[in-house]
């Protein structure tokens, strides 16, 4: 990735959402791919279909967190490449996602939970102690603006 290409951009999930398990040089790597609607200025067009890929066990953890309708923020990068027919496509791809609205919390915190026990995602601050007054109620989370962090992926050196 270029040094200056990165982006920022908030969406809407219009319903195209597909995740699978590709094998990216004989290894198992988790794929989502959405597509969001983004709202301009008055008077501006608003975009339609902005492609949007997440990789890995953020892929997991976010595609856990949304349905057609979520609003999320995405910073990324944007690719070009080619598809299977030919066809070239621009994307964003993501690095770190934001849940802002819509979002589903309990399905997400199963698949957070069920990533850490298999090794692919660090507890978070939410799993230990909250002695000092932290969120403790997973359920009342739509309050909180939670975020898919980098930070939290374990990476391949340390598994």
């Amino acid at each position: 990735m270029a040094r200056n290409n990165h982006v920022w951009v908030k969406g809407d999930i219009t319903g195209d959402i597909y995740f699978d398990i590709l094998k990216l040089d004989g290894k198992e790597v988790q794929y989502l791919r959405m597509y969001l609607m983004i709202k301009g200025v008055k008077g501006a067009n608003g975009v339609k279909g902005l492609r949007v890929c997440v990789y890995g066990p953020l892929a997991e953890l976010v595609y856990g967190h949304v349905h057609k309708g979520s609003r999320i923020g995405v910073i990324g990068h944007i690719q070009q490449r080619n598809l299977r027919d030919g066809k070239m496509v621009f994307e964003i791809v993501a690095v770190e996602v934001d849940f802002l609205r819509n979002i589903e919390w309990q399905t997400g915190e199963r698949v957070r939970q069920d990533l850490v026990q298999r090794g692919l995602l660090r507890s978070s601050h939410r799993d230990e102690d909250n002695g000092g007054g932290g969120v403790t109620d997973y359920a009342d989370l739509s309050e909180h603006l939670s975020v898919a962090v980098p930070e939290d992926l374990i990476e391949d050196e340390q598994a």
